[in-house]
C-alpha cells in the first residue's frame, strides 16, 4: 500500500518537472528569437514540441521563427496547425501572421483573405487594417501589371501576324509581276523572229534572183531595192526592241501600303 501511494506521490512530483521543462524550452526558444538567431530558436521550440506536443503556442512560435528565416511554406504550414485553439487572442495573431506570409510570397489574394479574418476576431487591429489595405493596393497593382504585360503580348503577336501577312502580299505581288514579265516575252519574240525570217526570206530571194540571168540594169535596181528593204526591217526590229526596253523600265512592283486598322 505505501509502495502504491510512494507511486502515486513521484507521479506528482514529476508532472509539474516536465511542466517547468517545457516552459523552460519555449523561453530559451523566445530569447533567441529576439536575438535573430532563429535557427537556434527553432531547436528550443523542437524540444519543447516533444515535451508537450500539439501545442497552438508552439506551433505558432515554430511558424514565427520559420517566417523570419524566410522558409514561408513551411511557416504556413505551421500556422494552420496553430489555428487550432480557442484561445481567441493567439488565433487572431496567427491569421495576421499567416497574412504577412502570404504578403511575403506576393499571394495577395491570401494574405487579403487572413487579414480580413484576424479582424474579424479583433475589429480594432490597426496593423491588420493597414495591411489589409496594403495588400489590397498590392494585388490591384499587380492585376494592371499583368494586364500591361497580356497587352504588349498580345500587340506583339498582332504586329508579328500583320509583317509576315505583309511579307505574303509583298511575295505575291512580286510573282504575279514575274509571272507577268515572263507572259509578255514570248509575245514580242515572234516579232523578232518574224523579222529574222523576213530577213532571211529576203536573202534567198535576193539569192534566188542572183542566180537567175538578168539585165545589169534591172539587177542593180533590185539590189537597191532589196537593201532599202533590209533597212526597214532592221529599223523595224530597233523599234521592237526599243518599245522592249521601254515597257521593261516601266515595271514597276506595286507598293503594299501599310496597314490600316485598330491597334488593340
Amino acid at each position: 500500500m505505501k509502495y502504491i501511494l510512494l507511486s502515486m506521490l513521484l507521479l506528482v512530483l514529476c508532472m509539474p518537472a516536465l511542466a517547468e521543462d517545457f516552459a523552460d524550452l519555449n523561453d530559451k526558444g523566445n530569447e533567441y528569437f529576439e536575438e535573430g538567431e532563429f535557427e537556434e530558436a527553432l531547436g528550443f521550440y523542437h524540444e519543447a514540441e516533444i515535451e508537450k506536443p500539439e501545442t497552438s503556442e508552439i506551433y505558432y512560435n515554430q511558424a514565427n521563427a520559420l517566417l523570419k528565416s524566410g522558409k514561408y511554406e513551411e511557416a504556413l504550414e505551421k500556422y494552420e496547425k496553430a489555428k487550432l485553439t480557442d484561445d481567441v487572442e493567439l488565433q487572431a495573431n496567427v491569421y495576421y501572421n499567416q497574412g504577412n506570409g502570404h504578403f511575403l510570397k506576393q499571394d495577395f489574394m491570401n494574405a487579403i483573405n487572413s487579414y480580413e479574418k484576424c479582424l474579424s476576431l479583433v475589429p480594432e487591429d490597426l496593423n491588420a487594417k493597414f495591411n489589409l489595405e496594403l495588400a489590397r493596393t498590392r494585388l490591384k497593382e499587380l492585376m494592371e501589371r499583368q494586364e500591361q504585360k497580356q497587352d504588349k503580348k498580345q500587340d506583339k503577336q498582332e504586329q508579328q501576324e500583320k509583317q509576315e501577312k505583309q511579307e505574303q502580299e509583298e511575295q505575291q505581288e512580286q510573282q504575279q509581276e514575274q509571272q507577268s514579265d515572263e507572259e509578255q516575252q514570248p509575245e514580242e519574240k515572234p516579232e523578232e523572229q518574224k523579222g529574222e525570217e523576213d530577213q532571211d526570206g529576203d536573202e534567198k530571194s535576193e539569192g534566188e534572183q542572183e542566180s537567175q540571168p538578168k539585165p545589169k540594169l534591172e539587177e542593180e535596181e533590185m539590189t537597191k531595192e532589196e537593201e532599202e528593204m533590209s533597212k526597214e526591217d532592221a529599223i523595224r526590229l530597233m523599234n521592237s526592241l526599243e518599245d522592249l526596253a521601254k515597257q521593261n523600265r516601266k515595271r514597276k512592283y506595286k507598293v503594299v501600303g501599310n496597314y490600316q486598322g485598330n491597334d488593340w
